[in-house]
C-alpha cells in the first residue's frame, strides 16, 4: 500500500522565504521521549546547525530524560561545538 504525501513539497522551501520577524517565521520543533542515540538526536542537532546556516529561525524543545549522563555530556559538547546551544531548550 502506498500512502501519498498530501503536503506540497514547496511548502517547506525556506530559501525563498522573507524574514519579517522572529515570532512570525520561527520554526519550533518538539522532541518528546527518552533522549538516546538510536532516536537520531545527534542528527537533529546537526540539522539545527544546517537550518541556522540557511537563515531559518529555529528553536527545538527537548522533553525527556537522557539515556545516560555520558550521552548527555556528549550532546552538550556537540551543541557547543556547532554553536546551537542557544537554539535548544
Amino acid at each position: 500500500m502506498i500512502i501519498p504525501n498530501y503536503t506540497d513539497d514547496h511548502y517547506l522551501n525556506f530559501q525563498n522565504n522573507e524574514r519579517k520577524s522572529k515570532k512570525d517565521n520561527q520554526v519550533t520543533l518538539l522532541f518528546v521521549g527518552v533522549v538516546m542515540h538510536s532516536k537520531g538526536i545527534e542528527d537533529l542537532i546537526r540539522a539545527i546547525a544546517m537550518l541556522r546556516d540557511l537563515n531559518v529561525i529555529i528553536r527545538v524543545r527537548i522533553i525527556g530524560r537522557f539515556e545516560s549522563s555520558a550521552f548527555q555530556n556528549k550532546l552538550n559538547r556537540l551543541t557547543c561545538e556547532l554553536e546551537v546551544d542557544n537554539k535548544i531548550e
